[in-house]
């Protein structure tokens, strides 16, 4: 309930919110489309980039929704997750591709170049 009347105050003053919904913040959705459209950049951490895209897409740009856990995987699982992100968040405009969280030191080097080159190549509209 504190939350609205923040951004909404923000917003009268021209400034859009970068809004990083740390973990899952899938069941509060519904109450995002309250606020202005277009006053929030909504990055996704752990909920569902494709339900956010399907709640908020219309109303406000994504960013994220891109697990952490696929950096320490094979190459060709994340430009197959990225091409999932693209074709079905991105392609209606207003996604930010970008890692659910904060990719750590440990992060394979092979798979951030692969996120990194696919949607160069794939995200191109």
């Amino acid at each position: 309930p504190t939350l609205k009347p923040i951004i909404e105050e923000i917003w009268k003053h021209g400034i859009q919110v970068l809004f990083y919904a740390e973990g899952n913040w899938d069941r509060h959705l519904e109450t995002f489309r309250e606020l202005p459209a277009g006053s929030i950049i909504y990055h996704v951490d752990r909920g569902n980039i494709f339900l956010a895209h399907q709640i908020l897409g219309d109303k406000f740009c994504l960013s994220g929704g891109i697990p952490n856990d696929l950096f320490h995987r094979e190459p060709e699982e994340v430009i197959a997750y990225c091409k999932k992100v693209i074709d079905g968040v991105a392609q209606d405009g207003g996604y930010i591709m970008d890692a659910g969280a904060i990719i750590q030191n440990d992060a394979r080097v092979d798979c951030i170049q692969a996120l990194t080159n696919i949607t160069r190549e794939y995200g191109q509209y």
